[in-house]
């Protein structure tokens, strides 16, 4: 089949709609049953009777049409379902929540699909309050919105408390392909304003561009060159730059219309997006339970003056911290983001890159400015080369010298050969000062579960020899943006999110490392102004991590 659409693109595709070599995303095209299979076994966590799903868009955008769509790949047949139109106006005038039947009599999909008054430019559509209400569980179902006035918690049909099952789980913006482009500032505005307040709330956010058929003729004519028409895949990037949703949760999708039986192409298209956004609502749903481990997200500034005050063991000039992990798991990102933290201000510390190779080829210490000249922090943090497959890093018998103290500040490391005692970098007598104090692994959280065995045996002598040692190991888990979408968007719900938590079990399994002596940080990366919440959680590792060091020295004198 593959072979086939790029022969038939060839004499279909025009110069306005480019196709590209090869699909640049992956679709079983004969896995509508078992997609089909995992939603009807599908079941949400039990804290909520069912997961609530937003929808939301321009008037004619195919919000409706979207919803009725969902529910004809689920029912096998043509339903008739959400009200929808094909002009530009809006046909929903109240919150209605569909739920959609599973099958026998009585028994329902886990979640359910709220459908609201399609945006338009002038006020006779819902006010953005309106729909902000509704993410926050304020509105009830059937409440008809008001063009004139807004829903205020004077109102009767105003929800004051509103449980976790009321409130909604997953955002979705429905947007046209064949008109994206011409989507009146107005209507962006009013979307910009739901996706700002659905951020600062954790709620994962995903566009359905919908109308695939209108926008490119090769996809008309052919659905499975969807994800090969340059035309749908710029209608997707013109999203993620009017929105700001990333490109991996923006689904493209024919809806229903002329058809009377089910399409296999559509109903995959169709089942793909549903499944997304079911895993992402439900992802929220765990994440919104009780965290657990709590944090003070008030407490920046008495960490940081407890780290200012904090004065270690008097035998050693400083507390020596080592930093060790594979190549591009942001070990030298993490020293600087501490140093970040630490002046409160973007600072250039240790070199980093966002690629899997290691930047650092030496063996270098940091000391971290106090404020005033000449002052430092009592604590210092050593760089090391990233580990990796081959053995283009350290030599792990380099690593285990420097915890014993044997290695010199500014030391090459050399691919070729481990140091020995006959080099003249090689400090036969170190002192307690020159020896490591504490252990730390910096691990992505993002790829974690595919770091090769080979990294993990390295990691695992190195730490054999820091337990023989009596040296405490920590484990920075880094990355967690990246790990999880819903820390992405709001880095409070950490010690909410199921992933970061699968994460740290991944270390603790793969390392021995117990849970309370890792901690999930978010590295400074593209912000140049500090932010409070990264700020703080690095500061909570920091803390412990100078607290193991010094209990350490003054548990060997």
């Amino acid at each position: 089949m593959g072979l086939w659409n790029y022969i038939w693109s060839l004499f279909h595709s025009t110069p306005e709609d480019q196709t590209f070599d090869k699909p640049w995303r992956t679709v079983n095209w004969s896995d509508r049953e078992p997609m089909l299979q995992k939603l009807r076994e599908f079941q949400s966590n039990h804290g909520v009777d069912h997961l609530r799903i937003l929808v939301v868009g321009p008037a004619g955008a195919g919000k409706s049409a979207f919803i009725t769509s969902v529910n004809t790949a689920l029912q096998g047949r043509n339903t008739y379902l959400a009200h929808s139109l094909t002009g530009g106006s809006s046909v929903t005038g109240k919150y209605t929540v569909y739920k959609l039947i599973k099958g026998t009599e009585g028994s329902f999909f886990p979640f359910v699909f709220g459908d609201t008054v399609g945006l338009e430019k002038d006020s006779y559509d819902a006010h953005t309050k309106d729909i902000i209400n509704i993410l926050h569980g304020h509105v009830p179902e059937g409440y008809t919105f008001d063009p004139l006035s807004e829903l205020t918690a004077g109102s009767n049909d105003f929800n004051r408390t509103p449980s976790l099952n009321d409130k909604v789980h997953c955002l979705v913006f429905v947007l046209p392909a064949d008109t994206i482009t011409q989507i009146p500032d107005e209507i962006n505005i009013k979307m910009k304003e739901i996706l700002k307040k659905a951020r600062e709330l954790g709620i994962s956010v995903v566009v359905i561009v919908s109308k695939v058929d209108e926008a490119s003729p090769l996809v008309k004519e052919n659905l499975e060159m969807i994800y090969r028409s340059k035309k749908i895949k710029e209608s997707m990037k013109e999203c993620n730059v009017n929105l700001g949703v990333p490109l991996n949760y923006i689904f493209p999708v024919k809806n229903y219309h002329e058809e009377i039986n089910n399409n296999a192409e559509i109903d995959i298209l169709i089942l793909m997006a549903l499944t997304n956004i079911v895993n992402f609502a439900n992802d929220f749903v765990e994440a919104s339970e009780k965290p657990w481990r709590p944090v003070n997200w008030s407490d920046r500034e008495p960490m940081l003056q407890t780290l200012r005050e904090f004065q270690s063991n008097q035998s050693v000039d400083h507390l020596r911290i080592l930093v060790v992990g594979p190549a591009g798991a942001g070990k030298s990102a993490f020293i600087t983001s501490v140093n970040t933290v630490l002046q409160g201000r973007n600072t250039y510390l240790a070199h980093s890159l966002t690629g899997g190779s290691s930047v650092t080829g030496k063996y270098t210490v940091y000391k971290l400015n106090k404020g005033t000249e000449g002052s430092f922090f009592p604590f210092v943090f050593g760089d090391t080369v990233g580990l990796e497959k081959d053995s283009y890093d350290a030599h792990t018998k380099d690593i285990i010298n420097i915890l014993q103290g044997h290695v010199r500040e500014g030391y090459t490391f050399d691919p070729l050969r481990e140091l020995t005692a006959e080099n003249n970098d090689f400090n036969r007598t170190p002192s307690l000062s020159d020896k490591v104090h504490c252990l730390v692994f910096v691990l992505p959280a993002n790829t974690i579960t595919h770091i090769p065995d080979e990294i993990y045996n390295k990691m695992k002598q190195v730490l054999k020899k820091g337990h023989e040692l009596g040296i405490p190991v920590v484990v920075i888990v880094s990355k967690v943006d990246e790990g999880c979408p819903i820390v992405k968007e709001n880095l409070k719900m950490i010690y909410r999110s199921k992933k970061i938590k699968e994460s740290m079990k991944e270390c603790n399994v793969k390392l021995g490392v117990p849970l309370n002596y890792i901690f999930p940080v978010k590295n400074y990366h593209e912000e140049i102004n500090n932010n409070a919440e990264i700020d703080i959680l690095i500061l909570m590792a920091v803390t412990n991590i100078v607290n193991f060091a010094n209990d350490f020295v003054e548990r060997i004198l």
